[in-house]
């Protein structure tokens, strides 16, 4: 006896010796949540990261006790932002298992077994 496999690409039907065994259907994403997209760990989902205080010395160098700008302590703490390179301040990327669709490929397995003679 000859085993006949038919697998029709994409979303189709599994079908050997005349018998349905599974479909193939397209399923909600886990990865993303069919949303498509997934929070960029770089930054957190913000689209920018924060960078490391730098000291910038103020334009009265401290010797003005009522600087507004630095209460005469001569200078400030300038907290650095710059645009997430990894997403380009999206805050999130494609998802990778889905390709962006929200959807992927699956199985579906009915239950019936085969009795090939």
């Amino acid at each position: 006896m000859r085993i006949r496999v038919v697998i029709i690409s994409v979303i189709g039907i599994v079908i050997i010796g005349g018998t349905i065994i599974s479909t193939i259907i397209q399923i909600e994403c886990k990865s993303c949540g069919g949303d498509g997209k997934v929070e960029c760990l770089d930054c957190q989902g913000i689209g920018a990261v924060v960078g490391e205080p730098v000291w910038v010395e103020c334009a009265c160098k401290g010797k003005d006790t009522i600087c507004i700008i630095c209460g005469g302590r001569g200078g400030y703490y300038h907290i650095p932002i710059k645009v997430c390179e990894t997403c380009e301040d999206r805050g999130a990327k494609t998802c990778t298992w889905c390709d962006g669709s929200g959807k992927v490929m699956a199985n579906e397995i009915f239950l019936k077994f085969l009795r090939i003679k």
